[in-house]
Formats: structure tokens, sequence, C-alpha cells
């Protein structure tokens, strides 16, 4: 019983490894447990915010929080490949996110300590962002 257990045990951990790795090349693993200090330009004002990426309950693969503006969003990375050979959430450097408490979107690519993007929002407003890991206080 104690060997099936210690079996049970070592593939789960195997399993975890390779779910580790899958994920090692996607955006998520470069953005999450990361903050970014970022600056806004918008269609009907400018401002700096906090982006926050990680895991706050919003979705399966990660999360973004707009710290003092838009909340909290669920995040992806970009699917790449084609339709006959598509490969889901799979983008090393584009991330997708969605608002949860109102509609909105951004996305935006990650490249080293740096994040860029678009946001658009219902009423029809748009911001470009450009983004520092760890500026402004964040």
């Amino acid at each position: 019983m104690k060997f099936k257990m210690a079996v049970a045990i070592a593939f789960i951990g195997l399993l975890m490894v390779h779910v580790e790795k899958a994920n090692a090349g996607n955006c998520q693993a470069k953005l999450v447990g990361n903050d970014y200090g970022c600056s806004y330009v918008c269609t009907g004002s400018s401002n700096t915010e906090c982006l926050d990426f990680g895991s706050f309950g919003v979705s399966a693969p990660f999360d973004m929080d707009d710290v003092g503006y838009d909340g909290v969003g669920a995040c992806i990375c970009a699917d790449t490949g084609s339709t006959k050979s598509p490969k889901f959430d799979s983008s090393s450097s584009t991330f997708i996110c969605t608002l949860d408490s109102f509609p909105g979107a951004y996305v935006g690519k990650v490249s080293g300590k740096h994040v860029t993007g678009q946001s658009v929002y219902e009423d029809g407003e748009t911001c470009l962002f450009s983004c520092t890991k760890g500026a402004n206080g964040c």
C-alpha cells in the first residue's frame, strides 16, 4: 500500500512538472507575480496606473488587476497556430484580458521588463498604455 501511494505521489509530481513546463513558454509565465507601473493616454484623458498579474480567482489561466481603476479581469495568452492546428493560450508575448466589473478589454504584449498595449471600453473610449515592471511605486 505504501509503495502504491509513493508511486501515485511521484506520478502526480511528474504531471505537475509537465504542466509547468508546458506553460513555461507562454506569456503567463512572464506576467504572473509581477506588477507594472503604466502610463495611459486615452481618448478622453491621460493617467498613470498599476497593473498586477496573478491568480485572483476570476479565471483559470491568470488574472490582471488594474489597481484602483478598472478592477480585476480574466486573462489568457493569445492563441497561435491555425484553424487546422490551433495552439490555444500559447503566445509567448501577447495577452488578452477582459474586465470583470464592466465591459472592456485589454490587449497587450510583454517584452522583458515592459508591457505595452491598448484597452477599450463599452463607451468607445480607448487607451494606449506603456508599462515598466515595478515602476511608479507598483
